[in-house]
């Protein structure tokens, strides 16, 4: 026997019982919000690595956040212009391309922001001179 529901008989599923009760508006607002609120940056890469650090075509080594190249003895301490590339989508800074004293004691020190603005990755970038040429 097959039933059959009258348009007065009250529905059983779905959202449609909600809003015969009368909590419909304030739930499907809310229901709505949820769905389409995100945080800032939750689609974004939290990547922020430097994938390679080369200077005048010459790679140097990088070994976790460390990044070195040995120059032969005689290597005048002039500044060097690294041309870097990070994970896709981060920055650097000091960028790309700006020329550094990489021979100071203390190296410069690179930050790497990933794409979603939050996370952030410190590498200490230092020339050294070979003990003999």
């Amino acid at each position: 026997m097959k039933r059959t529901h009258s348009s007065n008989a009250p529905a059983t599923s779905g959202v449609f019982p909600l809003l015969r009760r009368g909590l419909g508006g304030g739930f499907l607002i809310l229901l709505i919000c949820f769905s389409s609120c995100r945080k800032k940056g939750d689609d974004k890469s939290a990547a922020c690595d430097i994938v390679t650090f080369t200077v005048d075509g010459k790679p140097w080594n990088i070994s976790g956040t460390n990044i070195t190249a040995t120059y032969p003895k005689a290597t005048p301490e002039t500044a060097l212009t690294p041309v870097i590339t990070a994970s896709a989508g981060a920055t650097v800074h000091p960028s790309s391309g700006t020329a550094q004293n990489l021979f100071a004691v203390q190296g410069v020190t690179y930050t790497v922001t990933a794409e979603n603005g939050v996370t952030t990755k410190t590498y200490t970038a230092k020339a050294t001179r070979a003990a003999s040429n």
